[in-house]
């Protein structure tokens, strides 16, 4: 058994292409850099041209799934980021709720002791465990809020007219 090191480093020698003029040929090819040198070490040899055009197909083929693949994962990580995005929102969108909620629920309480038991917001607020400060903060929140939601509305009815 004998194992024969080709070293393409020394390719070039005029003697190597006289004495096995088939494998300088293919020691040629697989050292070239560019398409051009391998086109250029396969002309006139039909084997070589046929591996040059099947290196060509398969480095395409390589090529266009390594694209696609990168497509794919771009558009995988696009929706991971809208989901996470919309998570995000969806969690935002509760917290400030139930925070308007409590608000609104604040006040309306307040208000409803005034109103009913006849007692002043100083009154009202110690009875309900708060201070007058909450109170207003609470209803200009609420009252900041309701303009916001009638706003969203009006640019709605916009929409909606203008898609008509």
């Amino acid at each position: 058994m004998a194992i024969y090191v080709l070293q393409l480093n020394q390719l070039g020698k005029e003697e190597d292409e006289k004495q096995m003029p088939e494998l300088y040929h293919w020691a040629q090819m697989f050292r070239a850099n560019t398409w051009e040198e391998l086109q250029k070490a396969a002309e006139g040899n039909e084997e070589m041209e046929e591996f040059v055009f099947e290196v060509k197909k398969l480095t395409a083929d390589e090529r266009a799934r390594m694209e696609l693949e990168a497509r794919r994962d771009y558009y995988r990580r696009l929706a991971d980021v809208e989901d996470y995005g919309i998570e995000q929102g969806v969690e935002h969108g509760i917290e400030e709720g139930i925070d308007i909620g409590k608000a609104r629920a604040l006040v309306s309480n307040i208000d409803n002791a005034m109103k009913n038991l006849h007692l002043s917001l100083e009154e009202a607020c110690a009875g309900l465990g708060t201070t007058q400060e909450a109170y207003l903060e609470a209803k200009e929140q609420a009252k900041e809020q309701a303009a916001k939601r009638a706003k969203e509305q009006a640019k709605e009815r916009i929409r909606a007219e203008a898609v008509k």
